[in-house]
């Protein structure tokens, strides 16, 4: 077992663990939006700095293991604005209007931008959504105006279904969540589960409502 010490708190883990499982398993609360524990999905958001004594630069908890005597603290000032200003960056590039969104009561991010007080550098407006938002399965939307590419939905769909049929494809500013070489889900071998829905942190997937058409039928 390891012993090191979390935000003042003196905690015992097994050996090989991360800083944020070490955390997460005592209840010290550690930022994230791409870690997914049973996924391994891990180092894509890096919201999850923390200042570990003795080291001059600020660590991923997601991808630090733990240490015996490991002095880590999650809530500094130099923490707080690295935190501020990885969430900043993602605004750029996220459609912030929560009013209509179906995560809105209980969107990870929001909660993020909340706690940080990060701000927009350029805000991110979207004049026309049909670029963004793919509808062509029956079941599944994709809106990119939302989503922060932190991989999650990557890791649940090939690591809980096996089936590995969403991906990042692209590079730089075009990187962009699809299904497996962009096409319609449907045509694809999904299994329509819905669990890359249900890990997006943002709302960026959601499930296609058919209300409508059972109204009218």
């Amino acid at each position: 077992m390891i012993n090191l010490i979390i935000d003042d708190k003196n905690i015992q883990v097994e050996e090989g663990k991360t800083i944020i499982n070490a955390a997460l398993e005592n209840g010290i609360d550690v930022p994230s939006l791409c870690y997914l524990k049973e996924c391994s999905n891990v180092g894509k958001c890096g919201v999850c700095a923390v200042e570990i004594e003795g080291k001059n630069n600020l660590a991923l908890a997601c991808l630090t293991k733990v240490e015996e005597g490991m002095v880590v603290r999650t809530n500094t000032e130099k923490t707080q604005e690295r935190v501020k200003m990885r969430v900043a960056s993602l605004l750029d590039k996220h459609e912030f209007k929560c009013g209509l969104c179906p995560r809105r009561e209980n969107c990870e991010f929001l909660k993020l931008v909340i706690k940080s007080k990060a701000k927009a550098n350029i805000p991110f407006v979207v004049a026309d959504k049909t670029e963004y938002v793919d509808e062509r399965s029956k079941s599944i939307v994709i809106d990119r105006a939302k989503c922060v590419l932190c991989g999650r939905c990557v890791a649940a769909c090939k690591t809980k279904t096996g089936t590995g049929n969403i991906e990042i494809a692209g590079k730089g500013s075009e990187r962009k969540v699809q299904a497996i070489e962009d096409k319609c889900f449907d045509e694809t071998n999904c299994l329509l589960c819905g669990q890359c829905v249900a890990v997006c942190p943002v709302g960026a997937l959601k499930e296609k409502s058919h209300i409508e058409r059972v109204k009218e039928a």
